[in-house]
């Protein structure tokens, strides 16, 4: 018996060990009106649900795998708060949810939750500046970095530090990666800066967490950018730089799919036939990755301009049931979105100016047609924004036209066949021009 109660005593021993090492939030909101929220790490992976109190109160206990960044989310108010998560740890999150972004965050990490906030606010200033070079953007990035590991020190937790500094790099890393969308501001050739060249080039495009974080991709894209003609992707040069570039044998077989799959869904007719030969190349060993191939060529074939639109069945914000197919006498101008999708979001204003554009001419009909998953976050934004055009929702859309990434715009003829499945967008200059050449 004596045996059997140090057993137990050892056991609730561990338990006790085991949860003061977990990471604790605790937290209380006013004005809440949601019953949950969300917590989800910077870089991906799990998604868990926080419950909250009636009282607005409520508290998360996790035992991590490694520290992280992360965020909490309250959906239903669209309420967001950035969280450093680290085993060992308490942290108090208050906030009053009718205006939360001037929330507190109390406990172990106090001081360095300000100096986060110092930091977030510092990198947001210089990316907002203005450089003349990529060589200025880098010196910048680089003597910030230098200072941040300078100052640091004098945060006490390790790990914290550990993890600020790894975040800061990664930000630096996104800001000097992207440096093309500044030479496309300036409406400069994306090739013009040869140390930006110079730096994409030196790159070890082998690294996994490259391919995790999109910048493989993001930089074959740049490539076949450079090597297209008139700005168009040449996805045949993707696939031939990742050849050169690219040995490990796990990164180089996931990045071939990506290619193929960001063509299916993005690609120019013209190279359809060379892209399938390429790919069954490729992929000859694979039987799984031919079949999706031979399946991916297919719908492909299907969505090309002249081509009878993919009809489908979806809902408005009534309830009523309809087909895209009963829109056919118009031209019809698509928009694919989602509330969810802050880049969907930004087109909104300009789709609404589109549709005030031409306003009483009989010839187009504009459409959005959302892919959320959730009707009530769907209805609500509908409630806030008061669009004057058709809205239906279906889910599976993406999955009827092969959309890898939204918003995506699609022109449909009058006979109800397939204008373009990746037309301009409502922001386009050319917008205008676009739509009444094809009315």
């Amino acid at each position: 018996m004596k045996k059997i109660w140090i057993f137990i005593g050892c056991i609730v021993l561990m338990a006790c060990g085991q949860t003061s090492n977990n990471f604790v939030l605790t937290g209380e909101f006013e004005n809440c009106t949601s019953g949950y929220a969300i917590i989800k790490s910077n870089r991906g992976g799990q998604i868990d649900t926080i419950r909250i109190a009636t009282d607005g109160t409520f508290t998360y206990s996790k035992q991590l795998d490694t520290s992280l960044m992360s965020f909490v989310m309250v959906p239903d108010q669209q309420a967001f708060f950035n969280v450093i998560m680290v085993n060992g740890t308490t942290t108090h999150l208050k906030a009053n949810l009718n205006d939360w972004m001037d929330y507190q965050m109390s406990g172990d990490l106090e001081t360095a939750y300000l100096f986060y906030t110092d930091v977030q606010k510092k990198l947001s200033e210089k990316s907002e500046k203005e450089y003349t070079s990529f060589k200025d953007l880098q010196t910048t990035s680089l003597n910030f970095l230098d200072s941040v590991r300078a100052t640091i020190k004098n945060i006490p937790n390790e790990e914290y530090r550990k993890l600020q500094l790894r975040e800061v790099e990664d930000l630096i890393t996104v800001g000097l990666f992207t440096y093309l969308d500044r030479l496309r501001a300036k409406n400069l050739s994306i090739s013009s800066d040869p140390d930006y060249n110079r730096y994409m080039e030196s790159l070890d495009y082998n690294n996994p967490e490259f391919l995790r974080n999109g910048y493989t991709m993001y930089y074959l894209n740049w490539r076949g950018e450079c090597d297209g003609e008139n700005g168009k992707i040449s996805y045949l040069d993707m696939l031939a730089v990742a050849e050169q570039k690219v040995t490990n044998k796990e990164v180089r077989e996931r990045i071939f799919k990506e290619i193929l799959n960001s063509y299916f869904s993005e690609g120019d007719e013209a190279e359809l036939e060379s892209i399938y030969a390429k790919g069954k190349t490729i992929l000859k060993e694979d039987s799984v990755g031919m079949k999706w191939l031979a399946e991916k060529y297919s719908i492909f074939k299907t969505l090309k301009p002249g081509t009878k639109a993919i009809d489908c069945e979806w809902s408005d914000p009534e309830g009523n049931v309809s087909r895209l197919s009963d829109l056919q006498g118009k031209v019809i101008y698509l928009d694919v979105w989602a509330t969810w999708c802050g880049p969907c979001c930004e087109e909104i204003p300009y789709l609404e100016k589109l549709v005030e554009h031409f306003k009483g001419n009989s010839n187009i009909e504009f459409v959005s047609v959302s892919v959320d998953s959730r009707q009530k976050d769907w209805l609500a934004k509908l409630e806030k924004d008061k669009p004057e055009w058709k809205q239906f929702l279906y889910k599976n859309f993406c999955e009827l036209y092969n959309i890898n990434g939204i918003p995506r715009f699609i022109m449909i003829d009058k006979e109800g066949k397939i204008i373009t499945v990746n037309a301009p967008r409502p922001s386009d200059p050319e917008i205008v021009e676009y739509i009444s050449d094809h009315i």
